[in-house]
């Protein structure tokens, strides 16, 4: 979780690519809800993509895809699109 001890000790060594990408993130800010999509999506990130200094994030995402009304799982995928500088 941002802010915390944890969070704060990768930061040290790797980027946070939510915070990095060249494009507004996409989906929620939080990574986590419960099956059905009639639950609200929590707030928090709880799960991150860390890069080192020779990756770009070109995008993020927080995907929600659904059927029949429920997501595939409580904790949402997150994916990026990078690109490894030369």
């Amino acid at each position: 979780i941002p802010n915390s001890i944890p969070y704060n000790n990768i930061v040290k060594l790797l980027n946070d690519s939510y915070l990095i990408t060249k494009n507004s993130p996409y989906g929620p800010d939080g990574t986590s809800s419960g099956f059905s999509v009639c639950q609200d999506i929590k707030l928090n990130r709880i799960h991150y993509i860390f890069v080192s200094s020779d990756i770009e994030v070109l995008s993020y995402a927080n995907l929600t895809d659904s059927y029949n009304k429920n997501y595939y799982s409580d904790h949402l995928p997150v994916i990026v699109k990078i690109n490894i500088k030369d």
